[in-house]
């Protein structure tokens, strides 16, 4: 069986602590055995930045999947 990968982007509320959420988001996944990588981002960030090629979240917002909104 091929190991799987998990990209996961979180989307918060511009006064979020992001760090606290990433490291909040570490530490309940630490145990999974997939592969995986996270980035956690204000929503007023993604709303600026969605657009360039450079950054994840231009893919991650036309191939992800949302899973609770």
């Amino acid at each position: 069986m091929r190991d799987r990968h998990v990209d996961i982007m979180i989307v918060m509320p511009d006064t979020a602590d992001c760090r606290e959420v990433a490291s909040q988001l570490g530490r309940r996944v630490r145990g999974w055995k997939q592969a995986k990588d996270s980035v956690v981002v204000r929503q007023s960030d993604l709303d600026q930045q969605s657009a360039n090629p450079t950054l994840v979240y231009q893919a991650a917002l036309a191939e992800g999947k949302e899973l609770y909104h």
